[in-house]
């Protein structure tokens, strides 16, 4: 009885979640983490990398940011 109940809660949570976020999205919020770098920020990483002046560990030092963040910008970068 109690499982019933509780499978019944988690559903309006589901559905009242999913209620909230397309309200959010309908006003044009986003979610998530904001980054860090902006896109100017980003162009003038992956033209130092490109440019093969700096090394990703310096570009990384250079615009303050990790190094999962500079990964994702070397692999913007690739062929």
């Amino acid at each position: 009885m109690l499982c019933a109940i509780a499978e019944f809660e988690r559903a309006l949570i589901r559905e009242r979640t999913a209620a909230g976020l397309a309200e959010a999205k309908r006003k044009g919020k986003t979610g998530g983490r904001p980054r860090r770098l902006t896109e100017k920020d980003t162009a003038a990483a992956k033209a130092l990398l490109a440019d093969g002046s700096l090394t990703s560990k310096k570009v990384v030092a250079r615009f303050g940011v990790s190094k999962q963040r500079s990964i994702a910008i070397s692999a913007d970068r690739a062929p």
